[in-house]
């Protein structure tokens, strides 16, 4: 549970200290480097390197970078094996009873992320290959309700996901992506394979504004009705062209 909190403490700090900043608050100006700075306090006498801090101010990550959204709500390792088991479930179709093996390969940094054991709770099942694979091929998108003590009981994800193999493959590279190859092997020796190198979401592979509506809604109507989550995001929509925000709190207040 922790590797969710340690997005939501940094997120958290961000908006205190942007908030802190509009409103004038000061700070040392030489708070990393300075005698009893966070170096001189943390580091213990580790060389320090002050090349990063060089660009501070100037250079933007969200606008030169850009940004990815996970639009799964799971380890981000094995998005592109669900995509992948996605487009598979269209070609499998109604055959997944004479399924025999499903055999996901990946590389050699992934392999040491990602599991085939089937999970014991809810947090494990989102690193966990076999369910999320499974989970897609027998329901579709694996969105929050995947990841619920219900969901784990689900007979037919449980027994698909035992077919589920995985291993290493060294021609599969993190340099360009996150790549997965799912192979779905069939009683009759059929087989239906697939290989995604970049997650959906991911800048190569952009949401699209159905796919963003569909997973602020997924996540919304966790506190707040359909109704209120649907104005809640035409409202998000068209930010720039709103004079006020007043009607997203009182949206917002009746969670």
């Amino acid at each position: 549970m922790t590797k969710p909190l340690h997005v939501g403490n940094g997120a958290r700090s961000a908006v205190l200290a942007a908030t802190l900043a509009s409103k004038g608050f000061t700070s040392s100006p030489v708070v990393f480097e300075g005698d009893n700075g966070y170096f001189g306090s943390f580091a213990r006498g580790l060389k320090n390197d002050y090349a990063p801090f060089q660009d501070l101010g100037k250079r933007w990550d969200l606008k030169e970078s850009g940004y990815s959204i996970k639009f799964y709500p799971c380890g981000g390792r094995g998005h592109t094996a669900i995509d992948a088991a996605m487009i598979l479930r269209d070609k499998v179709g109604g055959k997944l009873g004479d399924i025999t093996n499903i055999h996901c390969s990946m590389s050699p940094s992934s392999a040491k992320r990602v599991v085939t054991k089937y999970p014991i709770d809810v947090e494990s099942a989102k690193f966990s290959a076999s369910f999320v694979i499974a989970y897609a091929l027998v329901h579709g998108v694996p969105n929050i309700k995947a990841f619920t003590r219900e969901a784990l009981n689900d007979a037919r994800v449980k027994s698909l996901a035992g077919l589920v193999t995985a291993s290493a493959d060294p021609q599969l590279s993190d340099d360009w992506g996150n790549p997965t190859r799912v192979k779905i092997t069939l009683k009759d020796g059929a087989a239906f394979e697939q290989q995604r190198d970049y997650p959906i979401g991911s800048k190569e592979v952009p949401l699209t504004k159905a796919q963003v509506e569909e997973k602020f809604m997924d996540c919304a109507t966790l506190t707040i009705s359909t109704d209120a989550a649907k104005k809640l995001f035409a409202i998000v929509s068209t930010i720039n062209d709103r004079p006020s925000f007043g009607d997203f709190w009182s949206l917002v207040r009746k969670a």
